[in-house]
């Protein structure tokens, strides 16, 4: 996420299995020690009998395994010293990728002409990049957004916080508000999230967890109920009304995150996509 934030670029090494320049491609010193196979005369198919049931014959063409298909051979006293007679080394490159602004996440970079070389082949490959963008341990993205969670006191979230922030590009950001911080609701700081073009910005989301005290003294209750506004009591309660306490019964459960039936549901099957290159 900081080289996407940064637009850094990433150096690649591969290694690319390309044509050797010294034979040309053809695993010979030069091509008079090319010679015709002899096992299939040229024609890199050759004329099989198989047996294929009791006193049942058939003749069939397959592809020489002398020569590989190829009908050619190279003279063993003529075999380049480069590739071995393989026509093809492989050679260390380097590739300069710039890591663009709002990239995203499974974008497919094609690189004409840089697959693995076949010298048989009329046409040569592409090399196709695929980014993946790592999770942060402490920024998440949301198109181009960025979101952080943060856990605050009660004492904070009435009177105000003030917190120091590292951003991925290294800068040291002072957050703080004076405002009450509300639960459930999504503070913002504009511009400094990913960048969408040259000129604009997403904005950076502060999620505020507030963290509550798990008791209180008699005495701080005493003391906060005259500092924070109460609730005056208005209602009337007869004499033998039963008093029933509550108790903490845990983390609540939405039910649309239950499945009654105890079944799974199967996802939708989306069609296939084809992919161009």
């Amino acid at each position: 996420l900081e080289d996407l934030y940064n637009n850094t670029v990433k150096k690649i090494d591969i290694k690319q299995k390309a044509i050797c320049l010294d034979c040309t491609g053809s695993g010979a010193k030069s091509s008079s020690y090319i010679k015709e196979c002899t096992g299939c005369g040229g024609k890199g198919m050759v004329m099989k009998i198989i047996n294929i049931g009791p006193c049942m014959m058939q003749q069939a063409t397959a592809r020489c395994d002398k020569c590989m298909g190829q009908g050619r051979m190279v003279d063993p006293a003529g075999i380049c010293g480069i590739c071995k007679g393989n026509k093809i080394v492989v050679k260390n490159k380097v590739i300069n990728l710039p890591i663009e602004k709002g990239m995203k996440d499974k974008k497919r970079i094609t690189i004409p002409d840089l697959a693995h070389h076949d010298p048989n082949a009329d046409e040569q490959g592409d090399l196709i990049l695929i980014i993946n963008i790592l999770e942060h341990p402490k920024f998440k993205r949301q198109g181009f957004n960025l979101i952080i969670d943060k856990n605050i006191l009660l004492s904070e979230a009435l009177c105000g916080v003030k917190f120091k922030l590292y951003h991925l590009d290294a800068r040291e950001l002072i957050i703080k508000t004076d405002a009450i911080i509300k639960p459930n609701e999504e503070y913002k700081i504009s511009k400094e999230g990913l960048a969408k073009d040259n000129y604009n910005y997403g904005d950076l989301i502060v999620r505020f967890n507030i963290v509550f005290p798990d008791s209180l003294s008699n005495e701080r209750k005493h003391y906060l109920n005259k500092i924070l506004p109460i609730k005056k009591d208005d209602e009337t309660y007869k004499e033998n009304s039963e008093i029933k306490f509550l108790e903490n019964a845990g983390e609540r459960m939405y039910m649309e995150e239950v499945n009654l039936n105890g079944a799974q549901e199967q996802p939708e099957q989306e069609g296939v996509e084809c992919v161009q290159q």
